[in-house]
């Protein structure tokens, strides 16, 4: 069975392979059985952004735009992704009522500054964009490409 577990870090999402097989495996002196094995696979911030980005963009880099359009655009779109996930990871916070309230609290500080930092983050990619179209003196049609693409 394979598993997919994006809440063990904020930046790294983990893979586990699991033995179905119901029967321990023995330990090789035969008295007791061996621990399960398990694969476990981390990829990093920047794995998973550029697994997600390859199948994300692609109507970013069909575009025609100039590149430093397209790589704003590129880290918009992240920054919203990042921030969604941030959301859902406060919203399933809220709901778990098993966490103790001192734990819950200190979670949801930490997810707060995080949503906190990425709004920053994207304010900041934001304005880029609009005076990186400033300076390449983007057509009206390319202006209202790149803000349908920034708004996906």
């Amino acid at each position: 069975m394979l598993t997919f577990d994006p809440r063990n870090t904020p930046t790294t999402s983990q893979w586990q392979i699991h033995d179905s097989n119901p029967q321990p495996a023995a330990s090789n002196d035969g008295t007791e059985p061996a621990a399960t094995p398990a694969v476990s696979v981390t990829l990093s911030a920047v794995g998973v952004s550029k697994a997600a980005s390859q199948s994300n963009n692609k109507d970013i880099e069909e575009s025609g735009l100039p590149p430093t359009i397209q790589q704003t655009l590129k880290m918009i779109r992240e920054l919203k992704k990042q921030l969604a996930e941030k959301i859902a990871e406060l919203q399933a916070l809220v709901n778990d009522k098993d966490l103790p309230a001192q734990q819950r609290q200190a979670r949801m500080a930490a997810l707060q500054s995080a949503i906190n930092a990425i709004n920053a983050a994207l304010l900041v990619a934001t304005n880029s964009l609009g005076q990186a179209m400033k300076d390449q003196n983007l057509s009206p049609e390319q202006v209202i490409q790149a803000g349908a693409l920034a708004a996906k």
